[in-house]
């Protein structure tokens, strides 16, 4: 599933081209439901995430290793940022 929305070379370069690529605005930096963290997995063991039975707010630490597989991500669906501004994606 993850090679049907990003691009060929597996990852986006900036917040820019992701919201470009999923086709939404889902990154936030303020929290408007329950967390539920994503800073897990690892590159060769990603944590699955099924996201399509609710609107679902993921956190993640910038100064943390994010590896998961997102299903079911749409509209409604949120990444809360921390440890960044805005202005650093």
């Amino acid at each position: 599933m993850i090679n049907d929305i990003l691009p060929d070379s597996g990852s986006v370069a900036d917040a820019d081209a992701a919201i470009a690529t999923v086709g939404f605005e889902f990154i936030t930096f303020d929290l408007l439901c329950m967390p539920e963290p994503i800073d897990v997995g690892t590159p060769f063991e990603p944590v699955v995430f099924d996201a399509s039975s609710d609107n679902y707010c993921y956190t993640d630490d910038v100064a943390v290793n994010t590896f998961v597989i997102l299903l079911g991500f749409a509209e409604g669906d949120v990444i809360e940022v921390s440890g960044a501004a805005a202005t650093d994606y």
